[in-house]
């Protein structure tokens, strides 16, 4: 029986919330369409780490302004995920950088 392929990376569409309005990007095009809830997103990191990912990329939108954020990060890194965020940087206070620094 062949052993089933499993991704190890992921890139997570994390919200479709953005405080700017790039015209080179595709986050306008995500406006609308239903994020998952807190309960969803929790499970989902849950059975990302039950099926071996190990490194999870949250991008959007902007990740940063999302009110989940810190809830879905300490989740993934309690499991064991490595995590990186594709962000415009224009919502990095020192708090934030204090909060992503811990990840």
């Amino acid at each position: 029986m062949q052993s089933m392929v499993k991704p190890s990376f992921i890139v997570w569409i994390f919200t479709s919330i953005c405080n700017l309005n790039c015209k080179h990007c595709y986050a306008w095009r995500l406006k609308g369409l239903k994020e998952l809830d807190l309960r969803e997103k929790l499970s989902l990191v849950r059975d990302l780490a039950e099926i071996g990912v190990n490194y999870v990329n949250l991008t959007g939108g902007e990740p940063l302004i999302h009110p989940h954020l810190t809830y879905i990060l300490k989740e993934l890194h309690g499991y064991g995920i490595m995590t990186s965020i594709v962000t415009n940087a224009t919502r990095v206070s020192e708090d934030t950088a204090r909060l992503l620094s811990k990840y």
